[in-house]
C-alpha cells in the first residue's frame, strides 16, 4: 500500500469515526493502513537514525579539516571535498598515501577477531 493510499483510508476511517457522513471504511482496510501507516513510521524512524549518525561524521569531519568551531557555531559542509583536496595537495600525495595505509592497517587490526584454543584445537568464535 502507498503512503497515498494510507493516508486517504486512515483520514476516511478518522472521519466515519468522528461521526462525518461517510460510510465505514472496512476493517480489513483499516487494518492494512494502519500496518502500513506503522512501517512508514518505523522506516522514518530508521532514516533519522542514519541522518543524524552521518551528520556526526560529517561534523567530526568538517572540525578535523577546518579546526574547532566558535562557540555557538557550526561549520558547514557544502566545502569539505575541495577543502579535503586542497590539504591533500599541500601535503604531497605521498605523505596522504602513507596516512591511508597506516589507517586501513590499523583498520583491519581492530576488526579482526581473537582467536581462541580449545583442547588443542584453534577455532575462531
Amino acid at each position: 500500500m502507498t503512503p497515498t493510499e494510507t493516508v486517504t483510508i486512515l483520514r476516511q476511517f478518522n472521519e466515519w469515526r468522528r461521526g462525518g457522513d461517510i460510510e465505514q471504511p472496512g476493517p480489513l482496510a483499516v487494518g492494512e493502513a494502519i500496518d502500513a501507516a506503522i512501517e512508514i513510521i518505523e522506516s522514518a524512524e530508521e532514516d533519522r537514525a542514519l541522518c543524524d549518525k552521518l551528520a556526526g561524521i560529517l561534523t567530526r569531519t568538517a572540525n578535523v579539516l577546518k579546526g574547532e568551531p566558535k562557540p555557538l557555531h557550526r561549520h558547514s559542509w557544502h566545502d569539505l571535498p575541495e577543502v579535503a583536496q586542497r590539504l591533500v595537495a599541500a601535503a604531497g600525495q605521498n605523505t596522504v598515501n602513507a596516512m591511508l595505509a597506516h589507517s586501513r592497517k590499523a583498520g583491519k587490526q581492530r576488526a579482526r577477531k581473537p582467536v581462541a584454543k580449545h583442547g588443542g584445537e584453534t577455532f575462531k568464535p
